[in-house]
C-alpha cells in the first residue's frame, strides 16, 4: 500500500498487479479506512479519544495497549497483524522508538 496523493506511483502500482503482487495507491490517509479490519478499526476509535499524550509512545506499549483493548483474547498472531496493520496503513508510524499517530 503506498500513502501519497502523486499519481506518478500509479505505474509502479499496475507493474506490482501485473507480477502478481497486492499493491494499492491510497491518496489520503481517510481513503483506507474501509480497508482495515472491524478489529483494527474498533481500536482506532478507541485510541482517537485518548489524549495524545497518553497513547502508547512504543511499539511494545502499543501491542500491550491493543491486547489489553481485547481483555487478552487475541492469539499471538492476530495480535501481530492488527498492530502490523496500524503500521502498514500510516496510522502509525515509528521513529526511532518513538510512535507517531496520524489520527
Amino acid at each position: 500500500m503506498i500513502l501519497s496523493g502523486d499519481n506518478g506511483f500509479d505505474p509502479l502500482v499496475r507493474h506490482m498487479a501485473q507480477e502478481g503482487y497486492r499493491c494499492r495507491r491510497i491518496g489520503n490517509q481517510f481513503e483506507w479506512l474501509p480497508l482495515l479490519s472491524d478489529k483494527a478499526k474498533r481500536f482506532v476509535d478507541q485510541l482517537a479519544k485518548v489524549e495524545r499524550s497518553k497513547r502508547p509512545r512504543k511499539r511494545k506499549t502499543l501491542r500491550t495497549h491493543v491486547n489489553s483493548r481485547f481483555n487478552n483474547t487475541l492469539p499471538g498472531v492476530e495480535l501481530d497483524r492488527l498492530v502490523g496493520e496500524l503500521f502498514d496503513t500510516g496510522l502509525v508510524s515509528e521513529s526511532g522508538r518513538a510512535l507517531t499517530y496520524s489520527f
